[in-house]
């Protein structure tokens, strides 16, 4: 009995050790998780995903209608026709997306969802939501200086390699 609950509490202190370790790649590199399984309406979010939408984990999961409160309005239809598609045609999907997070914030979320399958059936849902507002601004940017050195072009004639350099920016 005492060894067998010496095993069970080294494996319990493995799995902390895991679960920490995967919390803090998570915080690090800005990707939360999430499932969800329609059949008991459990939903499931990784501590990384309430970090990226601003949301509160002490006051529960999030609902549908709170997510659809922080989709940027102009990206609203766009994110839902996306999950739909995933729901009713078990179509994965990659879409990036901007939201509004309860502080105002303007933020550019990358989002993969696939569907679960056993046996062939349909069981639920996971997927990864990426904070890429950082790269989504150097884009940006490197749009702005790309159109900047363009715009004064007439002045300084480019040379092909130039040319075919910029153009990987387009």
């Amino acid at each position: 009995f005492l060894t067998t609950a010496l095993v069970i509490t080294h494996l319990m202190s493995k799995a902390r050790r895991s679960e920490a370790y995967l919390v803090q790649a998570q915080r690090l590199t800005r990707v939360g998780s999430w499932a969800w399984d329609p059949s008991e309406s459990h939903n499931y979010y990784s501590r990384e995903v309430f970090n990226i939408f601003g949301l509160d984990p002490a006051k529960g999961n999030p609902t549908l209608a709170d997510f659809l409160r922080i989709y940027h309005p102009e990206d609203r239809k766009f994110v839902e026709e996306a999950e739909n598609k995933l729901v009713s045609e078990g179509q994965g999907y990659d879409v990036k997306y901007r939201i509004i997070r309860p502080d105002g914030e303007l933020r550019f979320v990358r989002e993969v969802g696939t569907p679960v399958r056993e046996n062939g059936v349909l069981t639920g849902f996971v997927g990864a939501c990426m904070d890429v507002t950082e790269q989504e601004r150097m884009t940006q940017e490197l749009r702005r200086e790309k159109d900047r050195y363009f715009g004064h072009a007439h002045d300084s004639p480019l040379t092909v390699e130039q040319r075919a350099q910029f153009d990987g920016l387009r």
